[in-house]
């Protein structure tokens, strides 16, 4: 029936049962380089493409993923980064930044989206057009970058690299969450595609 049915249950319905519309949206994001000091002009986000559920928390932890695309393409794939707070075990899906841009472009919307929310733990996909993001997060110097220790544990590099091995390890995982209905994601999108 589908990757996220069991024969019991199914899932997806779940979810979309709980979804609801953002809280707000935003169009642009403050920047801060944390070793020069410098403080950039606003960082667009190239319309209201960050959807926000709930503003950051002080004293939160957040973790953002980076799926990026080509972006040069009207009807091609978006670049998307879910933000989630990870606080005490719980993973509730907070925002989500979903747009068409260059590559290098979505990496300063992820520093300045890393920044909002705390300094949030930012894990970019590096296959493709995911270099050109790690270089500019490199660029500004963000301070909390995923390494990749599960594809290259003697030697890990920035952002996550997705081979057979790691895809199969990341869809089970996030499947197990999914059935046990520990995660908590409001964005409609988010279901369609997990569809």
């Amino acid at each position: 029936v589908g990757y996220f049915h069991d024969d019991q249950f199914d899932h997806l319905t779940y979810y979309r049962d709980r979804t609801m519309p953002p809280a707000h949206r935003l169009d642009h994001l403050p920047y801060r380089d944390p070793i020069t000091g410098i403080r950039t002009e606003e960082v667009s986000m190239w319309g209201s493409n960050l959807s926000v559920w709930e503003n950051p928390i002080p004293g939160h932890k957040y973790v953002i993923f980076g799926d990026i695309s080509a972006g040069v393409s009207i009807d091609g794939d978006y670049s998307a980064a879910p933000v989630l707070d990870v606080t005490d075990g719980a993973t509730r899906h907070v925002a989500t930044l979903r747009l068409r841009t260059l590559p290098s472009r979505v990496g300063s919307c992820l520093a300045a989206l890393g920044m909002y929310y705390n300094w949030a733990y930012l894990a970019v996909e590096r296959n493709s057009y995911g270099l050109s993001v790690i270089e500019r997060l490199n660029e500004l110097h963000y301070p909390n970058l995923y390494y990749d220790f599960i594809n290259q544990p003697a030697k890990p590099e920035v952002g996550w690299f997705t081979s057979t091995q790691s895809r199969e390890l990341m869809l089970n995982r996030f499947r197990e969450r999914v059935f046990q209905h520990s995660l908590t994601i409001p964005y409609e999108m988010c279901i369609l595609e997990m569809g």
